[in-house]
């Protein structure tokens, strides 16, 4: 088939909040986009493995199923998981599901320091990303989650700015993650400034 389409979700709240993930799913129905075809919501330590090698921040996607698994195009498919350790996803859509696919993970933590409300849409895989609203503040606890799917080492680089432009940083640069896995990273870690959001 000629359609085909990836996408990356990971919104991971602190594993000690209480916190409800919810996954949306949905494929129009596109004029063309007929036949067979696929779409599926990943762990996406276990999605890139085919068989769930274990994710360097404690085996994301470690021997889990599908988050969401569309039937059929024109009806959205919601799934949803509780705590605090939901993993980050990698979505995949072939055939009649890939044309105007879109993904989205709302996630809603009920207490600790990261109460609130996320949401994001996944988006295509890519190499540079930006995350607005990121703090180093002592009292908030902003990770990012660096996933390598792949079946070679990757090498990350992370740049913070605050109001004033970029941030010194001493140890976001050429951070390694090994294949089929996943490395946190506090953003507080990075940086002796503290800057707010």
């Amino acid at each position: 088939s000629p359609w085909s389409a990836r996408a990356w979700c990971a919104l991971r709240p602190a594993k000690k909040n209480l916190a409800e993930t919810a996954y949306t799913s949905f494929t129009p129905v596109t004029k063309g986009a007929e036949g067979e075809g696929k779409a599926a919501l990943e762990p996406a330590v276990q999605a890139a493995d085919e068989g769930g090698k274990d994710g360097g921040d404690g085996g994301d996607g470690k021997g889990e199923k599908s988050v969401l698994e569309p039937k059929e195009p024109g009806k959205p498919v919601v799934g949803d998981t509780s705590g605090g350790e939901a993993p980050a996803l990698l979505g995949t859509a072939e055939g009649r599901f890939a044309p105007g696919w879109t993904v989205q993970q709302t996630t809603t933590v009920t207490a600790g320091t990261g109460r609130g409300m996320l949401g994001a849409a996944c988006t295509a895989p890519d190499t540079e990303f930006w995350f607005p609203g990121a703090s180093t503040d002592a009292d908030r606890t902003d990770y990012v989650h660096v996933i390598n799917p792949d079946d070679s080492a990757a090498v990350v680089d992370i740049e913070l700015y605050g109001k004033d432009g970029a941030l010194k940083t001493a140890v976001g640069e050429g951070i390694t993650v090994k294949p089929h896995s996943a490395e946190p990273v506090l953003l507080s870690t990075l940086t002796d400034e503290k800057q707010a959001n």
